[in-house]
């Protein structure tokens, strides 16, 4: 099958992955441009044209004659008798998705079908023709020179052209042609008093944001579009400058489009110590290996592999733009996809209601995924972060939707401000609350002037601003102030008004402080929000705070919540109210607590109830409060069993979040439901301040920032071609002669893995490095045999030292046997690398020396590793968990050079006395060792968090409880080795479950575990446990997961999931996000 194919195949992956979830662009005012600019004797390929989402798709670019006729851009582009030609097959991708594919043409030279009346009709005619004949929707004009701007015929061009067009139009009843006129950022500033005049005759305006006034000179070196001007970018070479100046021209926002460029720039530096824009070059740099080009323009796949050392990156965070000088002495400047230059450019698109935004073009980004982060990684992470905009508002790549809900009334100091505010943990800050009186909607002084203050607060990306309306009605208010169709319209309009006023972006209503009494009320709040619904901008959210005693008397109308409500906020605060006091939590979350006199006034009771009356959970944000509560006990003290935390004194009860357990807890569980978000309730409660617990402000949001985990794909770190964005290790222990139910090395899914780690090779201490037996030997030479199926992918040899600290140390200070004996290892059986399991025989002593160990073995893998195509052979060292202080026996800056470093955060113990868990992401408390407290330890040593790989195990751990009824974390268990259970083992029990056999998770830690009738206690890694650590640790931007081990896994479907489940919802993530596209088309071709 040939390479072309195969991305067909690549690619529909991508989409279905990348895009599929993406919202729907049906606004013109939220367009992606995309350019196909083939070669001249190049028949176009559509595989990677049709894998784009774009909204407009431009084919070019034809050049204007000196006959004013057009001059194709291939030697394909008309059909012949025996093929249809480059236009119509381009063109004729519309009837696979909503494009508009539009012809480009483009002159450099100055315009001489402007010159007379004949040549002007002449010119619009044949446009408007060719596009028709080839089936195009529309014509992309691209003029380079000036002067047209300041001829007046070229107006009478725009007047023929627009005119012809809607006869044209009128005639054929096909719709009129779609007409953009392209803008060198280099001329906006000269045309500025023409523009106005100009946008009449187009649908957009294509602002060229890389073509500034030096650009075609050899002689001066520039950066890519720098976003702002700086010390040395002048403000009309910057993309804010230029388009700004075309906004204030009188150009429509919605009609400008921000063109940005894939291609990088490449020039020869007079003095490579004096590089920078602006400075002088005695030339351009040297043609790509793919394009050819001569102008000094690289593609981003021809770049990326001239980037052999991050460290040489330079980064002018002020101009947001990259460059660095490469070992060949030419200096570059270029775009990096998974780079907070490009996303910046991206935000502020988005953030400014410009009508949409382009990149140019296909053949400048990474056509063939060698730069390892996938195919065509610009077009994707552009279409990923872009976010549509049809007026100004504040939008945000905020990951997760976390709504932070202020009252200012209540603040306990006289005003709250947001200068200390952690903006980054919200996507949306709710202002609590406008009151409703006689149809108008008024804030308070204290509300207004935390509005101002919002408005004022400056900071890189703001929440985005809804206004909440009517917190504080009573039932009655609610029914005058929209109890018919006049009262709802003048309220309807006020809050319009009011959105307008403080430049909103949404509303929230709140018939909240009391419980609806009837259908009826639940009827006219319906008619409000539909109404309501019809009077916003479409762009204007709609946020609903409900009551859930209103949701259990049956008073809310689903069908109009699902259709005119973004999002449904279900607090757990509203439990209590003073016509129903108990005590407990003011937000319970579990039903099964005994000591719930209403289990229904839970959180996961309300939810489920939300979900059952027809509410999709992707609509329902799940409150956690930051205000306590105070109440008096009737009848002395009692236990609370509701996940809350208490204090009692005397005979009064304080309940709040408490920052180590219930905020926390309802995170990772509203997570691993893949509810739509989570709200924060009363955010001026949460230590504002930071006075308690001392320099500690807002506690409660810190939690649930951490805990909380979307599906939202995060950014990628940067990556080369041998080191893909997230890894995937997957151990594979070979089969030894005790193995009764053998994993074969045919059976490995090398598709779903980036790299394979072989268990285990045994160095003992007498330098000899073998498997464990026979058996193993010959499992290991079968898998030697299957290396072509790997590609790129790394085949790593686990070696564990198998010795006293003293022999190791000893061995340490000969190291030459050692080194040798290793490189002899990985030559033999064709490794790509080693992962060193020495931890235990590690010591502040022989801390040095180790040092020089694996820096000298790194130097002479890689010795003879001289062929340009193969990657580097690698190190890596396996850590547990419990080594929380690096620094007495790692050297930092070691660890960090080395491929990475494995966190094993659960240790397979021969016994213990308590229950475990498998592999606990957060800690029970300060004390309790976990994964993110191990991780939090390792950064604050130095330790990179692009240098730490997660490993979770496959497998299960069963225990003997000392007496059945006492099953929870930390009980007791008979003094007996606990047993591993591979995941059929463990699924088995599951689906022979016994009465009284229990499946739960353990929503603090992340983890999960079973209990059964027999008193055995087993944990376990389910999809959900596991799907979550890998996105958390996509988020922090972690090397990657490895799968310990793939023996473990069910890899002969015994629980009717698939073959290997628990890698294949991992795999299927990291494919998700944009991983490693390239493995999976490599191991496709062989």
């Amino acid at each position: 099958m040939h390479n072309s194919q195969w991305s067909v195949l690549l690619l529909a992956i991508c989409t279905a992955f990348e895009f599929g979830t993406a919202q729907q662009w049906t606004s013109t005012n939220c367009s992606f441009y995309c350019f196909a600019t083939p070669q001249k004797d190049e028949k176009i390929n559509m595989t990677l044209y049709r894998s784009l989402d774009c909204t407009h798709f431009v084919y070019g670019f034809a050049t204007v004659t000196r006959e004013n006729q057009l001059k194709h851009a291939t030697f394909y582009d008309l059909p012949t008798y025996t093929e249809q030609g480059n236009y119509r097959t381009f063109a004729m991708m519309k009837l696979d998705k909503p494009v508009k594919p539009l012809l480009g043409i483009r002159q450099k030279r100055s315009l001489t079908f402007i010159d007379d009346d004949f040549s002007r009709n002449s010119f619009a005619e044949l446009v408007i023709e060719t596009a028709r004949r080839y089936h195009f929707e529309g014509l992309f004009f691209y003029f380079d020179d000036e002067h047209h701007y300041r001829n007046y015929r070229f107006a009478k061009f725009l007047d023929v052209l627009t005119t012809k067009a809607d006869k044209e139009a009128a005639q054929n009843d096909g719709g009129r042609l779609f007409l953009v006129l392209a803008i060198p950022a280099s001329r906006v500033q000269r045309a500025h008093h023409r523009l106005s005049v100009i946008e009449s005759h187009f649908d957009a305006l294509y602002v060229v944001a890389d073509d500034i006034p030096a650009a075609e000179d050899p002689l001066v070196a520039l950066h890519v579009q720098p976003l702002y001007p700086s010390e040395t970018v002048p403000n009309d070479d910057s993309i804010s400058e230029n388009v700004d100046h075309l906004a204030n021209s009188g150009v429509p926002l919605g009609k400008i489009i921000v063109g940005l460029s894939t291609w990088a720039r490449s020039y020869m530096l007079e003095d490579p110590n004096d590089a920078g824009h602006g400075n002088p070059a005695s030339g351009f740099g040297a043609r790509g290996d793919i394009n050819h080009r001569s102008d000094g323009r690289l593609s981003y796949g021809e770049l990326c592999s001239k980037i052999r050392n991050k460290a040489r990156i330079v980064y002018d965070s002020k101009a947001a733009v990259l460059s660095f000088t490469g070992e060949d002495g030419q200096w570059y400047s270029f775009e990096e996809p998974n780079h907070e230059s490009f996303h910046r450019k991206i935000r502020w698109v988005s953030n400014h209601a410009y009508g949409g935004i382009g990149i140019m073009s296909v053949e400048g980004d990474d056509t063939t995924g060698r730069c390892g982060q996938g195919l065509l990684p610009m077009h994707r992470v552009a279409r990923r972060l872009f976010q549509c905009s049809m007026r100004n508002v504040r939008k945000t790549s905020h990951l997760c939707t976390r709504i932070c809900i202020v009252r200012p009334q209540l603040s306990p100091r006289k005003a709250f401000t947001f200068d200390a505010f952690l903006g980054s943990a919200c996507s949306h800050i709710v202002i609590s609350s406008a009151d409703i009186q006689l149809s108008s909607v008024k804030f308070s002084k204290r509300a207004k002037n935390a509005l101002s203050d919002f408005h004022v607060w400056s900071v890189d990306e703001k929440p985005q601003l809804i206004l909440a309306i009517g917190a504080q009605q009573t039932s009655a208010s609610w029914r005058v102030e929209i109890g018919n169709e006049l009262s709802r319209t003048i309220l309807a309009n006020n809050i319009k008004q009011l959105v307008k006023e403080y430049n909103a972006d949404g509303v929230q209503l709140s018939w909240t402080l009391e419980k609806m009494e009837s259908v009826h009320d639940g009827e006219i709040l319906a008619a409000m929000l539909t109404h309501l619904r019809s009077t916003l901008h479409n762009s204007t959210l709609l946020f609903l705070a409900v009551h859930p005693e209103s949701l259990y008397e049956g008073c809310y109308n689903i069908s109009t919540i699902n259709s005119k409500v973004d999002y449904v906020i279900v607090d757990g605060h509203r439990f209590h109210a003073s016509t129903n006091p108990f005590t407990g939590h003011h937000s319970p979350m579990f039903t099964h607590s005994q000591l719930l006199s209403d289990p229904k006034m839970t959180l996961e009771a309300l939810a489920n109830e939300w979900i059952s009356r027809g509410v999709d959970n992707s609509k329902l944000i799940i409150g956690v409060s930051a205000e306590g509560i105070k109440q008096t006990l009737a009848k002395g003290h009692r236990s609370v069993d509701v996940l809350a935390a208490a204090t009692i004194t005397s005979n009064k009860i304080v309940r709040a979040s408490d920052l180590s357990s219930v905020s926390q807890t309802e995170a990772s569980w509203t997570s691993l439901n893949h509810y739509g978000g989570m709200a924060i309730y009363g955010i001026e409660m949460d230590n504002p301040r930071g006075e308690c617990p001392h320099d500690r402000p807002y506690p409660i949001l810190h939690a649930v920032d951490t805990a909380h985990i979307c599906k939202q794909c995060p950014l990628l770190r940067p990556t080369s071609s041998c080191n893909p964005p997230i890894k995937i290790a997957c151990s594979y222990r070979l089969p030894d002669e005790n193995d009764k139910d053998p994993l074969r090395p045919q059976s490995i899914p090398f598709d779903k893995c980036t790299e394979v780690v072989v268990e285990e090779a045994i160095l003992d201490e007498n330098n000899e490095l073998n498997y464990r037996d026979g058996r193993a030997t010959a499992n290991m030479k079968t898998l030697m045999r299957l290396v072509p199926r790997l590609g790129k992918k790394g085949l790593i040899s686990s070696v564990r030292c198998q010795m006293s600290k003293p022999k190791f140390t000893q061995m340490l200070e000969q190291r030459t046997q050692l080194i040798s004996r290793l490189i002899k290892h990985v030559d033999a059986f064709g490794f790509t690398g080693i992962e060193l399991k020495c931890d235990h025989v590690l010591s502040a002593d022989n801390k040095r020396m180790f040092t020089n160990l694996v820096n000298e073995l790194s130097a002479q893998l890689n010795a003879a590793n001289t062929e340009a195509q193969n990657c580097p052979r690698t190190i890596s060292v396996r850590i547990p968990a419990w080594q929380r202080r690096l620094r007495n026996v790692y050297d930092i800056s070691m660890l960090n050079s080395l491929h990475h470093v494995v966190l094993e955060p659960f240790e397979q113990r021969k016994s213990s006395t308590s229950t475990l868990l498998a592999s606990p992401l957060f800690s029970t408390s300060d004390n309790d060792l976990s994964i993110s407290s191990t991780i939090k330890s390792w950064l604050s040593d130095g330790l990179k968090r692009s240098s730490i790989l997660l490993d979770l195990a496959t497998y299960g751990v069963s225990q003997q409880l000392v007496s059945p009824s006492m099953n929870r974390l930390g009980d007791a268990t008979l003094p007996q080795p606990i047993q591993i259970l591979r995941q059929k083992q463990a699924c088995m029990c599951h689906k022979n479950r016994e009465p009284g056999y229990q499946l739960r998770t353990h929503y603090r830690t992340v983890s999960s575990y079973a209990t059964t009738p027999k008193g055995e206690w087993i944990t376990l890694e389910t999809q959900e446990t596991i799907t979550y650590k890998m996105r958390y640790a996509m988020r922090e931007r972690l090397a990657g997961i490895g799968m310990i081990t793939l023996n473990e896994d069910d890899f002969a479907n015994a629980c009717s999931q698939g073959k290997f489940p628990l890698l294949s919802i991992v795999s299927f993530a990291q494919k998700s996000c944009g991983g490693d596209l390239e493995e999976v088309l490599e191991n496709a071709e062989n």
